[in-house]
């Protein structure tokens, strides 16, 4: 077999990369685009509102499928695969039940703010979406994928600007969040109706049965996974917290800009990535295939997170506006440790595939102590950039002992 680029570029993994690659570049194409816009409609506090609810749900959603999505993937035929979807669809309607009893409750009794009494459908739509993505990964469905997010972004940029218009405020966004994923899971859903056709109500003995080749995932993939995205979380929670929700805004549109390659390109790759890594069986070609992702990563990086690096603030300022400097300064900051996530990204999965789950829950504990710390330091000294700072080197400690610890197991 070649070892050359063009040998690569010609591989079923490059193109089914493009393809995800191509709806999602659309997708945050439209993002970008309106973002000016969205900038000059909303404020700081609207922005840090939805960056909140944003948090709240990526941390539960975790919980609503227990990882088990996961699996659909790596299911060994098309009926083990099926039921497990099953079972898994019927996890996320149960959760996202309990998350609104819990919401109700919570905001009779202690007067939570209103916006909370709608975590239960952000998590049920995001889930679902989540669900029927890896779903169509399974089945090599990549146009499906690419298109879903190109359906999702222009909801939400239609509806994000309708509420700026009308002046609803941290409404608008959150309500434009909640469309696009109901427009994306809905197109999804067609041509998959047979796989809940005849679902019967929830049991837990069936359901215990039926996950159980399957249990490695709840059980290290779960608790690693959960940490891990609290810990991604925990500035927002913290700023909101010590500070406040204008600050949070600012962050929040910082870390959209610095993610937005690791969503373009990242996520997409990391998808097929994982797919292709689970039908390798020699060492030397998976660590080909590692090599090669990082180093494309890389060429496809340096130069906007330079950018930003060196002129965050003033960038920030002209595109989204004066008030939004200070969203640039939190970017420059942050822009050389994007870079090293960005590169590393697509593997984080790898863990799973060589069957090493138990390391994704040591490194998920360790993150989230360290950027705890890190916060929590830069808090008690009055100096935000100081925990940021503190932050960056921990993760480049953490990210190079992760992809070391990956090399030497495969």
């Amino acid at each position: 077999m070649k070892l050359s680029l063009s040998y690569l570029l010609n591989t079923d993994y490059f193109k089914n990369s493009l393809k995800l690659v191509s709806g999602t570049v659309v997708g945050q194409v439209l993002t970008l685009a309106v973002a000016p816009i969205l900038s000059r409609l909303y404020g700081a506090e609207d922005f840090g509102v939805l960056a909140l609810f944003n948090s709240w749900v990526g941390v539960l959603i975790i919980l609503s499928t227990l990882r088990l999505e996961m699996g659909l993937v790596v299911a060994s035929d098309k009926v083990e695969a099926r039921n497990l979807f099953r079972n898994i669809y019927k996890l996320i309607f149960c959760f996202s039940g309990a998350v609104l009893l819990i919401s109700v409750a919570a905001y009779l009794l202690v007067e939570t703010p209103r916006w909370s009494l709608f975590l239960f459908l952000g998590i049920l739509f995001q889930a679902l979406f989540m669900l029927l993505s890896y779903d169509c990964n399974r089945d090599k469905a990549y146009r499906n994928i690419s298109f879903s997010k190109v359906i999702q972004s222009l909801s939400n940029a239609g509806v994000a600007i309708l509420g700026g218009y009308l002046a609803w405020k941290h409404w608008g966004l959150l309500a434009a969040n909640l469309i696009g994923f109901l427009a994306a899971l809905v197109y999804l859903f067609r041509g998959r109706a047979e796989k809940i056709a005849g679902i019967k109500l929830f049991n837990f003995q069936k359901f215990k049965k039926e996950t159980e080749p399957f249990k490695e995932f709840p059980k290290y993939n779960l608790p690693a996974s959960f940490l891990d995205t609290l810990s991604q979380h925990l500035p927002v929670f913290a700023l909101s917290h010590f500070f406040s929700t204008a600050i949070t805004g600012y962050y929040s549109l910082a870390m959209k800009v610095l993610l937005l390659p690791l969503a373009l390109v990242g996520n997409a790759v990391g998808q097929v990535f994982y797919q292709k890594l689970t039908e390798m069986e020699n060492t030397f070609y998976k660590r080909r295939l590692v090599c090669f992702t990082w180093g494309a990563l890389f060429l496809l990086g340096i130069m906007p997170f330079s950018c930003l690096y060196l002129w965050g603030p003033d960038l920030f300022a002209f595109v989204f506006g004066e008030p939004w400097r200070e969203s640039g300064k939190i970017a420059a900051a942050l822009s050389p440790m994007l870079l090293v996530m960005f590169m590393s990204s697509p593997t984080s999965t790898a863990f799973i595939v060589v069957k090493q789950q138990k390391y994704n829950f040591i490194f998920g504990v360790t993150g989230t102590l360290y950027r705890s710390a890190a916060f929590y330091y830069g808090w008690v000294m009055g100096d935000f950039y100081l925990g940021i700072k503190v932050w960056v080197v921990c993760e480049y400690i953490q990210i190079f002992f992760y992809n070391a610890i990956l090399w030497r197991k495969m």
